[in-house]
């Protein structure tokens, strides 16, 4: 295996600040656009101190990282000091003047290679992700360096035509931003591959690769600038496609807590890498039955049994955090 440096990159904001409302309050009023409320809803941008545990569970289980940076949007979390291994990014030093202020993950997304110093290889993860077991470089890259790609299989064969007409409907979500990387993909590479999505765990990438994409796909650019998420966008799944189709890249498909894994899991049949879910007990239960190697939290629909569940898990304070700090 290769000795290389390896960075984390997070996207981190705090809604609840007062400042960051009125400044969201003011950017709706201005576009006078109507967004879904899950594109401008507040439980997309609450903070719930996802990040304190996730940066816990790195401590412990990622000791070998060589630098954390957290995208931010002129913010810091309370509970942060100072520390040599966390530089906090604001928005300004990456993303182009015109496209500010933004609420919208895919265009910030859109510019993580842009961070000053970022090493050639790293990993993406959202603030809400969770590492429960010790992983190691081999986990993320193989023994050139080439990231692993994981994702989530397709549940059927989909044609570009059927991917088209969906696409054509006002009707737009997420999933629409996970089909216009796949449609954009084949129709470059004049290729129908199985419309398989991101995997919604820790993400492997080397700058080098992120950038010749950016350059193969100005698209991107050209669609990943409305404030809030129009669904209209082109998300990094693409990146995740010309890994593992263009650069060589291992593809792993991941298995979730389904019923049938949790029953694999108890015959020790079965390794979970990632549970999501929107609830925090459906989140125990898989983490105490399945032990799943990551987490995302997703949405906290019980702080209190959050903070006590994630705080029995990581109850160390890590050496970036305040002292004086009130968080649990």
């Amino acid at each position: 295996m290769k000795t290389f440096p390896v960075d984390l990159v997070y996207l981190w904001c705090n809604g609840n600040d007062p400042v960051f409302r009125e400044q969201k309050l003011h950017l709706l009023q201005k576009h006078n656009k109507e967004f879904s409320n899950d594109s401008i809803g507040d439980i997309r941008y609450t903070d719930n101190n996802e990040l304190l545990y996730s940066l816990r569970s790195i401590r412990r289980n990622l000791s070998w990282i060589n630098h954390i940076y957290i995208i931010t949007n002129n913010q810091t979390p309370n509970w942060l000091k100072d520390h040599p291994l966390i530089t906090i990014v604001d928005h300004k030093e990456i993303i182009p003047h015109r496209l500010l202020p933004t609420f919208n993950s895919n265009v910030i997304e859109t510019y993580i290679n842009k961070i000053p110093n970022l090493s050639e290889h790293f990993i993406y993860l959202n603030d809400d992700m969770i590492v429960l077991e010790k992983l190691r470089v081999s986990d993320f890259f193989d023994s050139n360096g080439i990231p692993i790609v994981r994702l989530t299989k397709a549940k059927h064969h989909t044609t570009k035509a059927e991917i088209t007409k969906q696409l054509s409907t006002l009707n737009k979500s997420f999933i629409s931003t996970l089909q216009f990387a796949w449609l954009l993909f084949c129709e470059k590479n004049h290729r129908t591959i199985p419309f398989d999505t991101f995997s919604h765990s820790c993400d492997s990438y080397t700058k080098s690769i992120w950038e010749k994409c950016m350059s193969k796909y100005p698209e991107i650019y050209e669609y990943n600038i409305s404030p809030f998420r129009s669904y209209e966008e082109i998300q990094r799944l693409i990146i995740s496609y010309e890994m593992a189709y263009c650069f060589g890249a291992k593809k792993i498909y991941i298995h979730t807590p389904n019923l049938f894994n949790r029953l694999l899991c108890f015959f020790k049949q079965r390794e979970i890498w990632v549970s999501c879910r929107q609830s925090i007990k459906k989140t125990m239960r898989d983490v105490n039955f399945c032990h799943p190697k990551t987490a995302c939290v997703n949405a906290i629909d019980n702080k209190l049994l959050f903070d006590k569940f994630f705080h029995s898990l990581f109850p160390n304070p890590a050496p970036w955090e305040k002292s004086q700090s009130k968080h649990p």
